[in-house]
């Protein structure tokens, strides 16, 4: 890319502005440019941020997730196994998204697409689990990664995450008409920005929303939440009940303190954006009504059949070239999973060479799902 094309990200990104002073056009850091500088984050990155937060006033927690691991500064990207795709199809589909009530639109928004977006649903994920479990090895003993790789995650979305707040801080102030360095407290923010500040602190706590929501009070910090706890305050409602004078006997918590936060809590409590469950992800066509196993069969789709003679095949494009030979009545194959019993990937990649009916009708049934109106994963693997 050249220093003109970076200078135009960093323009429409927001981290520059341009300036004419005695006929000449200067170029200025904004803030959201030194943040940016300090949070080491490509303009690309800004520039996906500032897109996603202007198309989507509203979004889940998920949306952001999702959001920040498609960014080209988040790493590392998480390889997805074809064997995966059932278990994320199923996980995904108990997760909220507007962004995904046009799954069409979401390339546009984020910029991946395919076996990328993928990874990205994977990473969100983890990081959702994450937030649930507060355990690296378990999450990456479920996930099928390393636990450093998960650190590295998280590290990356927080500073991610750092600059997605200051974005929706420029945000809100522009559409407040006010001045680009006036300053706002999290007690002024808008609900999107209270939203990420959550996010971020479910991530950098390993707690899911409504522990986090205890931060937005003042002072009420990471080394207090887990105390709060203990003791069975779960979110700001149970928080805004508690008795002060049971509070105190918490470690590092003063009387005078404990009635402060008790007082501030029904305030907050205001503040924290609602729960958005009912946009769930649009029914995904992970699978379809098949007489056969439609994984070996999308599998059979990617093989290469070449004709040994009219009896016997060579197929290759699996582990290793394997070879299937027709008898009388049926068919065998020299591979491990027919020796269990199974009709092979193999032996459905010779009967599509050979035009079987039963299988070509099927493959036009899943052929149709990559057009689908929902998210497909096993579309988005064949892209």
């Amino acid at each position: 890319m050249s220093v003109l094309e970076t200078i135009q990200d960093m323009l429409d990104a927001g981290m520059l502005r341009e300036e004419e002073k005695e006929s000449k056009t200067l170029l200025k850091a904004t803030g959201l440019g030194r943040v940016a500088c300090r949070q080491h984050l490509q303009p690309q990155s800004v520039l996906g941020l500032k897109t996603f937060l202007e198309a989507f006033p509203v979004f889940t927690v998920f949306d952001l997730l999702l959001t920040v691991v498609s960014s080209q500064d988040c790493e590392p990207v998480l390889c997805v196994d074809y064997e995966e795709l059932e278990k994320l199809s199923e996980e995904i589909s108990q997760q909220s998204s507007l962004l995904f009530q046009n799954p069409a639109r979401v390339p546009q928004i984020l910029k991946v697409h395919g076996k990328r977006l993928l990874s990205s649903l994977k990473a969100a994920l983890v990081l959702w689990r994450w937030t649930v479990l507060g355990d690296v090895d378990l999450v990456a003993e479920e996930d099928g990664c390393y636990p450093f790789e998960i650190q590295r995650l998280l590290e990356s979305s927080d500073r991610l995450l750092l600059a997605a707040g200051s974005i929706q801080k420029m945000l809100d102030q522009q559409q407040d008409k006010q001045g680009i360095d006036s300053e706002h407290s999290l007690d002024e923010a808008s609900s999107a920005r209270v939203r990420i500040e959550l996010v971020r602190q479910m991530l950098l706590n390993g707690i899911e929303q409504g522990p986090a929501s205890l931060t937005l009070i003042r002072g009420l910090g990471r080394k207090m939440v887990p105390r709060m706890l203990e003791v069975g305050i779960k979110n700001l409602d149970d928080l805004k009940q508690a008795d002060p004078n049971q509070l105190v006997t918490l470690k590092g918590l003063s009387a005078k303190r404990a009635k402060t936060w008790v007082a501030e809590a029904q305030e907050a409590q205001i503040r924290v954006p609602e729960h958005l469950e009912e946009f769930r992800f649009m029914s995904i066509a992970s699978e379809i009504p098949l007489s056969m196993d439609p994984y070996r069969l999308r599998r059979a789709l990617h093989l290469e059949v070449s004709v040994l003679d009219e009896q016997q095949w060579s197929v290759r494009g699996g582990t290793e070239p394997r070879r299937v030979h027709a008898t009388e009545k049926h068919y065998h194959c020299s591979c491990p999973d027919f020796a269990k019993g199974n009709q092979c990937k193999h032996i459905m990649a010779v009967q599509l060479e050979r035009k079987d009916p039963e299988l070509s009708q099927a493959v036009k049934q899943i052929q149709a799902t990559h057009h689908h109106p929902h998210l497909e994963l096993f579309g988005l693997w064949y892209q």
